[in-house]
């Protein structure tokens, strides 16, 4: 006969639980943003640039030792740009990346593959003049591009650190197609704590690797997110229990993208032939206001990605 005690199965406290949620959310048309959004992308003047971001006007031989300057305006302002007397070559803009991190490889849509350039530099080249409904298309249409933060769906290893966009011709001055910027830091001081508290819980459920739309690094608000515009926006939620209700965290999405198009936080690069422009993908999201014009010159942009 066994003189064992009944066995004693521990049974977990429902209060430490995470809460697990999932939802779903639709734009609406009342929602400031899609008006804000309209006014930001659709505008064909262009915005004053950031305070400072000129680094130099070089030669482009000078460009290799002079690479530390941009390095320190990257860690100091998190954008940089460099007005430089010709274009570089692919093989110079490759090694300018490799003095800032690694090059990663461009992956992209299969519909892009033809704008790749050894695997490394992506041609962003204006080949349609319409206003495309497919995603991928839009970067070579004269689509606006909605504010976002590079690869944001994918690991935060898979991420871009830093990018750099070469001009090999602009659009014209006011005829639209303005790389434009907005810093995440101001985003997140017009959330409140409830709100990012909320928002570090939450990603895409669509990308099960992706990271959460808000974290910390470096001491600094990072978000990992993009304004889905009218398309379907799934989402996950996993953190602390509470009462937190799919209604709550939609509401909290108004908050974040109606901050992201705040016209007293957008800025917009006014690109010359040549210039190259680098930025931090941790504190700014970009995007593209609409390419107005249409002739047949074509926008033409190299870019890289570097981690």
């Amino acid at each position: 006969m066994s003189t064992m005690g009944p066995t004693v199965t521990e049974v977990a406290d429902l209060a430490t639980m995470p809460t697990v949620l999932g939802g779903l959310f639709v734009e609406q048309a009342h929602h400031p943003h899609v008006r804000m959004r309209e006014r930001s992308l659709t505008r064909s003047d262009w915005l004053p640039e950031p305070d400072g971001i000129l680094v130099a006007e070089l030669a482009a031989d000078e460009l290799p030792d002079r690479t530390g300057e941009v390095e320190q305006r990257l860690r100091d302002d998190g954008i940089a740009k460099v007005r430089l007397d010709r274009l570089l070559t692919n093989d110079e803009l490759v090694t300018f990346g490799r003095r800032l991190g690694t090059v990663m490889v461009h992956e992209t849509s299969p519909k892009l593959q033809h704008q790749v350039d050894d695997g490394l530099v992506f041609n962003l080249r204006r080949e349609r003049t319409d206003v495309t409904s497919d995603y991928a298309l839009a970067l070579i249409s004269s689509n606006e591009l909605t504010l976002h933060a590079e690869v944001c769906v994918r690991p935060v290893q898979r991420q871009p650190r830093y990018i750099a966009l070469h001009c090999v011709e602009p659009s014209p001055p006011d005829t639209g197609g303005q790389t434009v910027f907005v810093p995440m830091t101001a985003v997140h001081d017009r959330l409140t704590r409830t709100q990012a508290e909320m928002l570090q819980h939450a990603h895409f459920s669509q990308f099960p690797e992706s990271p959460p739309f808000l974290s910390w690094r470096g001491g600094r608000p990072v978000f990992s997110f993009r304004d889905f515009g009218d398309d379907l926006l799934w989402w996950r939620y996993v953190g602390p229990r509470g009462s937190l209700t799919a209604g709550e965290l939609n509401e909290t999405l108004v908050r974040l993208l109606e901050s992201m198009y705040d016209p007293d936080l957008m800025t917009g690069v006014s690109w010359r032939r040549a210039e190259l422009l680098v930025w931090d993908n941790w504190r700014f999201f970009h995007g593209r206001t609409r390419i107005q014009e249409t002739d047949t010159e074509a926008r033409h942009f190299k870019n890289i990605k570097i981690n």
